[in-house]
């Protein structure tokens, strides 16, 4: 229901806007001097604001300004109450509208019906650009993550990339990356926004072995994983407070790491905020775009493997061949002497 504040120094305008808005069904507050109307203002806030205005019309100007800085949600509608005759158009400059005293209760209820159908449309305009701002946000981190995953082979870097992307479209609280290169080379990234506790590192490992087992059947698991070997990676942002057990409490995505022939790893961010659907989607998204970067880096580092393997079988040929010619050539040089 619409909140309409009140404020006027006269009792018959007070009872008069009181009771018409009353018998309207609006609901209506009374304040009893300016500093309970800012007041009010500043910590309930207020869809319309009714007040009458003060002799001195300077008085006027600076409480409307007062008015709007107090005004957080910065979309009150500020109505007047102006005497009949003199400078009322200049006074309700500043304002959203005025009545002209004495009151008529017809122009009155008019008045706040036609301000709160604005305020209605200005709330809904005020929520699709913020909406629409978020989306093209969230579109540009996209577009950002693609362009700097397709930068790189280095497989941590695709990480990093991949955690960055999710913070800047999600805010993240902690985010824990499991990445399995083989069973003696598994690593375990934490992003965090603060430091975290030793045994909460600890904490974070086990789940995600235990996330990870979650994914295949006891008989299938792509790699035996020993807690022991993980080598963990903290990173954080700030260093006021610190995390410890109660991260496990908050709310969480988790996700595998893989293409359809290939396990890489798991991704869960945690955040002490509840995570909507819409989050959900945007970590899928965002998880799925680092598998093929990750495989073609896999891929990469495969191809290096054997380049350095094919190097050296090279050298050895070349070393078996000069032996070889060399223990030849001595035998000849002897008979060709003799």
């Amino acid at each position: 229901m619409p909140k309409i504040v009140v404020y006027t120094n006269s009792e018959e305008n007070k009872s008069s806007v009181i009771n018409t808005l009353s018998e309207a069904g609006y609901y209506t507050v009374l304040a009893n001097s300016i500093e309970e109307m800012l007041n009010i203002i500043n910590s309930s806030g207020a869809d319309i604001m009714i007040f009458e205005t003060l002799e001195d019309v300077k008085e006027t100007s600076l409480l409307l300004r007062k008015i709007r800085l107090q005004d957080q949600s910065g979309d009150i509608q500020i109505i007047l109450l102006t005497p009949p005759m003199g400078d009322a158009e200049n006074i309700a400059s500043n304002a959203d509208g005025y009545i002209s005293l004495p009151i008529n209760k017809a122009m009155l209820i008019s008045t706040v019906n036609s301000h709160l159908r604005l305020k209605e449309h200005l709330d809904i305009f005020s929520a699709n650009n913020s909406e629409l701002a978020k989306r093209f946000y969230q579109l540009k981190v996209l577009y950002d993550t693609n362009s700097n995953l397709a930068g790189t082979l280095d497989k941590k870097k695709l990480i990093n990339i991949m955690n960055k992307g999710l913070r800047q479209s999600i805010s993240y609280s902690l985010c824990s990356t499991l990445v399995i290169n083989n069973e003696e080379d598994v690593s375990l990234i934490i992003n965090s926004l603060l430091p975290i506790t030793k045994r909460l590192e600890q904490a974070l490992k086990l789940r995600a072995i235990i996330s990870y087992k979650s994914l295949f059947p006891q008989d299938k698991l792509p790699f035996d994983i020993n807690i022991e070997k993980i080598k963990t990676f903290v990173y954080h942002k700030q260093s006021e407070e610190i995390y410890d057990l109660e991260v496990m409490n908050f709310s969480n995505i988790f996700s595998p790491i893989a293409t359809s022939d290939k396990f890489f790893g798991t991704v869960e961010i945690m955040r002490d905020s509840k995570l909507s659907t819409e989050d959900m989607t945007w970590f899928q998204t965002v998880v799925s775009q680092v598998a093929l970067p990750l495989e073609s880096a896999i891929l990469y580092e495969e191809i290096q493997e054997k380049n350095v393997k094919l190097e050296k079988l090279e050298k050895l040929k070349s070393e078996f061949v000069s032996i070889v010619s060399h223990e030849l050539r001595t035998p000849l040089t002897a008979i060709k002497n003799s």
